[in-house]
């Protein structure tokens, strides 16, 4: 399971930046959401599945979630966070040098989302990928990479995130059905005088919990079938719910330290800041959460 922890502040005084000797800070510089229309609530999900708004809230603390339109695809939510996300920062699609989007649920299985988002959003021939199966840490992830690129050689990075998770999941599996949502973000990482210092991040992953949460057909391991589909294997999400909520509720033993003892060194450095943690990968589990939801 991928674990990250960020940590950000109002970039106001000049810090000096390895590589690019760039004086202002390298961080958040527009950020942008999409919300799809529908909004589902959890009353709904009685027309599936056994449940109850209280029985819920009380286990999830969710009251609502969205659900993207028939005529919705992940490429269309990702690329209206990311016109938000543009506009926000008073950009335009030329001043983007890289885009990163993490999501678990592509377009399509080849070529790339960020492929889709490139096209539409206009923006030239630059790099652009996914990085996916990193569930609710994929965005952390994506904004620690685009940190070090824009640490590299000053380029602005545009960083997506986002999921239609309810074409995966299995709408009558309890355990699962009622926690996810789809939706999108966006970001713009580069260096700027008002930016959003990302002023530290860590990451790791614990290959030997890879079974605790994921879809396990549709792979070269257990390729998709007739029987399989028919079965229901391809929307059928692994949840080990109680495992997953305390794996995500355990520090990153090496890189916390490390990352939050530099987030308190550049913290005191003075002005107005603003420090934000990512949190380890809990894919589709609000805190409330310990699941499984029995």
């Amino acid at each position: 399971m991928p674990h990250t922890r960020a940590v950000t502040h109002q970039g106001e005084d000049e810090v000096d930046q390895p590589g690019i000797g760039n004086p202002h800070p390298i961080g958040l510089l527009g950020l942008g959401i999409y919300l799809p229309e529908r909004v589902m609530t959890n009353d709904e999900w009685t027309e599936y599945v056994d449940t109850s708004d209280e029985w819920i809230v009380t286990r999830t603390g969710i009251h609502t979630r969205r659900i993207a339109g028939d005529e919705e695809s992940t490429a269309d939510l990702a690329l209206a966070a990311a016109r938000a996300a543009l506009a926000d920062g008073a950009f335009e699609p030329a001043d983007i040098d890289e885009i990163i989007l993490a999501t678990d649920t592509p377009e399509v299985f080849i070529p790339d989302t960020a492929a889709f988002v490139q096209t539409r959003l206009g923006v030239g021939h630059i790099p652009c990928y996914d990085l996916a199966g990193s569930g609710c840490a994929g965005f952390v992830l994506a904004l620690d990479i685009a940190r070090s690129r824009a640490l590299a050689d000053g380029r602005r990075v545009l960083v997506i995130g986002v999921e239609l998770l309810t074409r995966l999941m299995d709408w009558e599996d309890r355990n699962t059905c009622v926690l996810f949502g789809d939706a999108a973000g966006a970001a713009v990482v580069g260096p700027g005088p008002g930016a959003v210092e990302i002023v530290a991040a860590t990451a790791g992953t614990d290959g030997s919990k890879s079974d605790i949460l994921g879809v396990e057909a549709g792979g070269t391991r257990v390729p998709t079938t007739v029987e399989r589909v028919e079965q229901g294997l391809h929307k059928h999400v692994v949840m080990q719910g109680r495992e997953v909520f305390r794996r995500g509720r355990q520090p990153h033993e090496r890189g916390v330290p490390r990352g939050a003892g530099e987030g308190r060194r550049l913290h005191g450095r003075g002005g107005a800041r603003r420090a934000a943690s990512g949190q380890p990968a809990d894919p589709g589990c609000g805190p409330e959460t310990a699941g499984p939801l029995r």
